[in-house]
């Protein structure tokens, strides 16, 4: 796996191929990046998956979907209007 440090993001990747596996936040200071062994230049940023993205959704019988841990009401979406 490699790892790609910018400003903002941390991303990871598949060496060989360069595809994006996962972006997360960068919590490290540009000091700690400094101190950091082992760097390389970074070279292309790695490509997005050519394939869509796979999600699961609960939706409850009150009409809350669940998607990623996080919950959002649709009965004020499917209600009738007059």
């Amino acid at each position: 796996m490699g790892i790609r440090i910018d400003d903002e993001t941390l991303s990871f990747f598949d060496p060989p191929s360069r595809e994006l596996l996962r972006v997360r936040p960068n919590p490290l200071t540009s000091e700690e990046v400094r101190r950091l062994r082992g760097l390389r230049p970074a070279g292309p940023p790695p490509r997005p998956g050519v394939e869509p993205v796979r999600v699961q959704r609960r939706v409850s019988a009150v009409g809350t979907i669940w998607s990623a841990g996080r919950s959002s009401s649709s009965a004020a979406r499917t209600q009738a209007r007059p």
